[in-house]
Parts: structure tokens; sequence; C-alpha cells
């Protein structure tokens, strides 16, 4: 179908899917500032405007933009900049990935309000933009500076006008003194510390400037997409993938046949790990459901999306392991495998569902709990949390003229995921080059290797390009969240009975015994 718009008030035609979303036929034209953070219209991220109303692009056919005008971003350059200065100078971008659409609906707020709105009306309207980084409290303080800037327009540097954003929360008067004469000595005697000081790339990030892994992704990438397992524990009997492969646009479609056997660990610590090497690339047996029975790579992601559903697996399904509390010593075991290995003498033991165990002890314990005045023993669990980062996991790899396997990833670590796809791979971690460039948040997350071995496999098995981008959903069932633990803690105190502190409960002992759950498998830590 034939498509025509103005898009930043340049005019485009193309055809396009009746299906394509706005979201897609932007980035395709090239507007890398419209983000994908949740492809459920949840986030924010891909806001912009149409016929100078805020939409989110997501959720927005291509085809309803037929005549009308479409406003990104980089159409609002200037203005961008401009309230793009007073973030900065909150330290509000942060990570920055948020910040095109959360920016798209404050400069649409601004137009649409006669006066500054109150703090009640501006949290209203950017209800449904969410960042992960900031906690709202910068932005608010940027939002109404600007505001307040904009409305005297007297052309004075924003530096020097500033306001109290909350006024709920306002200091006393003799509190305010104080405290500016506190900072003010500080600034003296320290020169620049303490000041607010603006980030090297934050212009870049609140101007949508295409920083991110997947804004960099050559246009030539093949897209890599997995069958995920919907079982949590099962052995792949048969899979059937001629069917897949027939689809135009599929290059490969890869399975356990088709990868390396050797064992690695996916977790980015210190050389030797002390995680075991319990992992394939693409293993027979799934061990939870959204593990990886297959990969495919194809042109286009329509292509990926069929070859998937064309893919025919029978499983044998086992008994999984789902508590972790009955993991250890459980007849079921997670990992079976006699090539099952672990680096480092920490206990691991995968009989025994054991990826580690061990105790430290110093003193007389026992008698100093003994002499204690009071002892507290409490149980602490905590479920397992997903990171929610708003930049799902993302890789694209290729080769460069050396032969080099080249992967750019959104992670937190780039020199671990070096060896960990060498080892994976079977190839000297020589031939392996990772690029990180601006991630939109990790918590953590990303300090796993979960989304570069995939196009990584591809490239090194067609020599082509290759891209994976996690969808949120993927990132919720199959990443690296936080992990499920039980400590029960023991703690001694005694009471103080001379000096200053008299009366005083100290505490002199503390035990604690730690059970937790890896990600993805139902090992148990002790």
């Amino acid at each position: 179908m034939e498509l025509k718009c103005i898009i930043n008030g340049r005019p485009v035609a193309a055809d396009v899917a009746a299906d394509l979303s706005l979201l897609q036929f932007l980035r395709a034209q090239g507007y890398k500032s419209v983000k994908c953070g949740c492809e459920t219209t949840n986030c924010g991220l891909c806001t912009v405007w149409l016929d100078s109303t805020p939409v989110l692009s997501c959720a927005v056919p291509a085809m309803r933009t037929q005549g009308r005008q479409v406003t990104t971003l980089e159409g609002l350059k200037e203005e961008a900049e401009e309230f793009g200065r007073f973030l900065g100078e909150q330290g509000a971008e942060q990570c920055g990935f948020c910040s095109p659409g959360f920016i798209m609906n404050v400069l649409a707020m601004e137009r649409e309000f006669d006066t500054i709105p109150s703090s009640d009306e501006i949290r209203e309207y950017l209800s449904g933009n969410l960042c992960r980084c900031t906690g709202y409290a910068g932005q608010m303080r940027a939002i109404r500076n600007w505001l307040e800037y904009r409305k005297q327009r007297k052309g004075r540097c924003f530096m020097q006008k500033t306001v109290d954003l909350e006024q709920e929360n306002r200091l006393p008067d003799f509190w305010e003194k104080t405290v500016r004469e506190d900072k003010e000595e500080r600034l003296r005697k320290q020169g620049f510390v303490t000041r607010p000081t603006m980030k090297k790339d934050a212009m870049a990030l609140m101007t949508g400037c295409p920083v991110y892994t997947d804004d960099m992704a050559p246009s030539d990438c093949l897209i890599v997409k997995a069958l995920r397992s919907p079982h949590a524990h099962a052995l792949v009997k048969e899979i059937h993938t001629e069917q897949a492969k027939k689809v135009p646009g599929v290059v490969c479609v890869l399975t356990w046949k088709d990868s390396p056997q050797l064992r690695f660990t996916q977790a980015g610590q210190t050389y030797p790990e002390p995680s075991p090497y319990d992992r394939y690339i693409i293993d027979r047996r799934v061990r939870f459901a959204g593990d990886v029975a297959a990969i495919v790579a194809a042109e286009t992601e329509a292509a990926a999306d069929k070859a998937l559903k064309l893919i025919q697996v029978e499983y044998e399904v086992l008994t999984p392991v789902l508590d972790f509390r009955t993991a250890k010593d459980n007849p079921v075991l997670v990992h079976p495998e006699e090539d099952w290995k672990a680096l480092c003498p920490v206990g691991a033991d995968n009989k025994r569902n054991l990826c580690a165990s061990g105790s430290e002890e110093e003193g007389d314990v026992e008698g100093t709990f003994a002499r204690c005045d009071l002892v507290i023993e409490r149980t602490y669990h905590t479920k397992a949390n997903n990171q929610t980062m708003m930049e799902t996991f993302r890789s694209y790899t290729f080769l460069d003229a050396f032969g080099r396997l080249n992967v750019v990833s959104s992670t937190q670590i780039p020199f671990h995921i070096r060896r960990i796809l060498a080892n994976a791979l079977g190839i000297e971690k020589s031939r392996v080059r990772v690029v990180k460039p601006r991630i939109g948040g990790g918590f953590g997350a990303k300090q796993t290797g979960v989304s570069e071995i995939y196009p990584a496999l591809v490239t090194m098995k067609t020599g082509r390009p290759a891209r994976m981008v996690y969808s949120r959903y993927e990132s919720m069932i199959a990443a690296s969240p936080r992990h499920e633990m039980e400590n029960p803690c023991e703690d001694g105190i005694v009471q103080r009975g001379n000096g200053p502190g008299r009366g005083r409960l100290h505490p002199v002992q503390h035990r604690r015994l730690r059970r937790t759950r890896p990600y993805n498998c139902g090992i148990v830590r002790t």
C-alpha cells in the first residue's frame, strides 16, 4: 500500500504493509529518536505528534497517517535543545532512553496550557511516560524551571533562574539559609565539585541522536528470533525445520544440531568464573519455560515470525524443579550431563543441584552467642524480580575485514562478553571484539550474556551481519532477573555497661545462611 504523509515538514512516500506500525515505519525512515520499550502502549517512549497531538506510535498503523503531518523529536531540535539543557542541568536524563518520548509530551503540554500547570497537572499529563533511572524528581524540577523561563521570556541564561519545584516540600527559611551558606562554602573550597555539571553526552540524548545499539545497527542485518520452549523441563526428541527454511527471506534455521556443543557460563564474572559451565548455545534439554529450542535468521521480521510458527518440535516433557527449597538433593537433576564443570572450587555439584556451597567461620561463634543478652533469629525471603530497564536486551554482530567477530551490544560487561562468546563458539578471544555503546539502563541485568550469543552464532554460520532485539515479554521470561532468596539470620546483642554507650544494645555477632535460586534453573546455593 502506498503511504503519503509529511514527516517533520518533509513529504514522504513509501510502500508499506497494511499492518506496519507507525513506530516501525519511522525507525525505518531513519528517525531513531522514536524508541520501543514495551510494545504494549505502557511506556511512552514512542511518543510522536500526529497533527500536533501526542500519540503512541506503536499503537498507530502507519497507514493512518495518510495525508497527515507527523512530528518527531528530530523536527523539534531547537525546542528539544532548550528544554534538554534544563534536564541536563538537573541530571534528569540519566540513561536517556526514555527522554525523547518524555520531551515530546512536555513540549506538547507547554503548548496546551495557557498558564503554568500545577505539579499535579504535570504528573497527570505525563503519567504515561515511564522512567526507571531518575525517580522523576529531577525531571519535575527541570519542567517547572523551564516553564517559568518560557513564561518570562527575558532571554536570561537558564542557570540564572531556578524555581522551587515542590512548594509543599520547601525547607524552612533558616534551613534554606544554612544549606545555602554551607553549599557556597563547599563550592569555594572544592571548585567544580557539587556544582550542577551537564554530562558530555546529555544533548545528544535529549535530541534523540542515534547512540544506542539498535540505532546503529546496519540496515542489512539479518533478523534473529528464538523459538522458546513452553515447558519448564523437557528434552527435544525431534525438531522439524524443513517448512520453516522454505519461507521466502529465511536464511537459516539453527537447532542444537547446528551449534557448538561447548559448555560455557553466561555470568559476567572474574576469571576463572565461580559460576559453573552449564550452558550450550542451544541445548537439547530445555530447563525453563522460555529456554531456546531453535533460532531463525531472516531478511525481514515478518519472515522470521512466519518461520517460527512452522517449526515443529516433539518434546519429552520431564518433571521440573520449581521450588528452590526442594532443589538440593532432589531426585530430578537440572544438569545431569557429564560434561558439566566448575572452574573454581566453590562446592559446586550438579549431582546435588548445587552451583556453590560453603561456609566461613571466625572465632568462637557458639560461645559468643551464649554470652549475648539477646539473640534474634529471623528468616528473610525475597521473590525474584526483574530489573525492567527501559531498553531491552539487544545486540548486533558482523565480521570485519580481518575476519574478527564484532559484537555491538547493550551490555555492562564488554570484556566478559568477549570471553563468554569465545568459550561458547570455540574460537580465540583475539577473534572477538565487543563494543558497548550508550545503554538504556541495566541495573545489573546486563551483567549477564543474554542476547549476544545468538546473532554471533548466525554471523559465524552465514558470514552476514545479524541483529537480535528482545521483546519486553522475552526480557521478562528469559533474561537474568534478581534471584529468589531466603536468608535465615541470627544476631547476638549485648548490653554495654560502661561509658557513653551505657544502656544501649550493640550487635556483636551475626550469622547468615543463604539459599538462592539462580536464574533460569532451580539450582540451590547454600
